[in-house]
């Protein structure tokens, strides 16, 4: 009889000490802030705002609106309240599964990697502005992902659909449950068609071959370069000529005025580049009929050289441009 007795006063005991915890949880809950708890969640809400976290600001802004609370905060809390709620953007997400049917309240919602106590019922989602990444989850079927970017005050909705659940695989065909595999079947050989016979190829030239008509390419050059050569010569030793009998007349007892100094200037650049033009010329001519005389039957299935050589003339300068094929 005791032992009941002291049980019976334990449960009692536990019960009073719930209840008085509970009634100072409600007391504080109910609890009216004091002025600085105002006047900080005023400031707390000014920083989130500024910070774009509307949502907490929110919070803080419904604690400095209580009545308790001075007028003049107060009455700013109420103004940025609305201010804040107003600029909070929501998001409106309907989960569908692949046959178009509503899935929304089966499916368990993260944002930015945090559980989304929010249920999928139409219902506007509050979020802060900013760049936020969704991911829809329902069982039985791959998760679902959805980045968006949200500006203050906007309204969105998005639909969601969810893909198809993976496949199982199809039915096994007869045997195959009791372990028998058939033997896949070899593709069947085609007929061996005998190849047409034709003249036999012509055979690659050898390295000797290759030596030839690379020697004969170099002759070629050397030609082309040679001739360029003297087609230059000749031009500056026309151009030299027509200056020298300028000179002669402007020049009486080969005493030239300052004013003839260019004229003069000319004529020297233009003997000294035909004299260079000429020595490249005659090397040229002399290097090609060289090359050409040692290979003169080299190769005759190489492919034939295309050269292309165009003499360039400046002032004091002259040079060959050219290409080979």
């Amino acid at each position: 009889m005791r032992r009941r007795a002291s049980s019976l006063l334990v449960v009692v005991g536990a019960i009073s000490v719930a209840s008085s915890g509970a009634a100072q949880t409600a007391g504080a809950r109910s609890a009216k802030p004091t002025k600085q708890e105002c006047v900080a969640a005023n400031e707390s809400a000014q920083d989130l705002q500024n910070a774009g976290k509307l949502r907490d600001a929110e919070e803080q802004l419904r604690t400095c609106t209580n009545k308790a609370c001075p007028g003049m905060v107060r009455d700013d809390c109420v103004e940025r309240l609305r201010q804040v709620q107003a600029a909070i953007p929501t998001v409106v997400f309907l989960l569908r599964d692949p046959d178009g049917i509503d899935v929304g309240s089966s499916a368990v919602t993260e944002m930015d990697g945090a559980p989304l106590p929010a249920v999928l019922d139409g219902t506007p989602i509050p979020v802060d502005p900013g760049d936020h990444t969704f991911k829809f989850t329902v069982a039985g079927r791959p998760p679902a992902t959805r980045r968006i970017s949200l500006r203050a005050g906007e309204r969105l909705r998005r639909d969601v659909q969810l893909k198809a659940e993976p496949s199982r695989g199809s039915t096994p065909p007869e045997g195959a449950a009791a372990g028998v595999v058939e033997p896949a079947q070899a593709p069947e050989s085609p007929v061996a068609t005998p190849a047409p016979v034709g003249p036999p190829a012509p055979e690659t030239p050898g390295t000797e071959g290759r030596a030839g008509g690379g020697a004969r390419v170099a002759g070629f050059a050397a030609l082309g370069a040679g001739g360029a050569g003297l087609l230059l010569s000749a031009i500056f030793g026309a151009v030299a000529i027509g200056k020298k009998s300028a000179l002669l007349k402007a020049c009486p007892d080969h005493q030239c005025p300052q004013s003839q100094q260019s004229e003069i200037d000319s004529f020297d650049g233009n003997l000294v580049a035909g004299n260079v033009a000429l020595a490249v010329g005659l090397v040229g001519v002399g290097v090609g009929s060289g090359l050409l005389f040692l290979w003169p039957s080299a190769s005759k299935a190489t492919t034939p050289v295309a050269s292309t050589l165009t003499p360039w003339l400046g002032v004091g300068a002259a040079g060959l441009r050219g290409s080979f094929r």
